[in-house]
């Protein structure tokens, strides 16, 4: 049985903990990029939340909610240097932002090429 979230459930599901948001603002601006891909890694979990519950199902056959996921992690450390918060809400925001935005490319992508062949 499949389960699909809401926005707002998938938003708390497996979201990265931490108690001390001092913490994160330093671990976002002195990281190093190994630092900047672990620290990304850490959200892999809630964005596979998000991109399950969100994946559109004319994409389902095309493509993986790992496969996206993959891919904006990949956009987040690619982009780190521009991402201009300072706690985990604002990198969760960030990072799904981007997530949603590959997904609704892909699905644009494939409605254009499904309306050409």
């Amino acid at each position: 049985m499949e389960v699909v979230l809401s926005q707002t459930q998938a938003a708390e599901v497996n979201r990265p903990q931490s108690s001390d948001e001092e913490q994160w603002s330093v671990r976002i601006g002195t990281s190093s990029p190994e630092d900047q891909g672990r620290l990304l890694n850490e959200f892999r979990p809630y964005l596979l939340a998000i991109a399950s519950a969100e994946l559109p199902d004319v994409l389902s056959g095309k493509m993986g909610a790992s496969d996206i996921v993959q891919d904006a992690i990949l956009k987040g450390f690619e982009n780190f240097p521009q991402f201009r918060g300072s706690t985990r809400e604002e990198l969760s925001g960030w990072l799904r932002t981007i997530l949603l935005r590959l997904m609704a490319n892909a699905r644009k992508g494939y409605l254009a090429q499904k309306g050409t062949g």
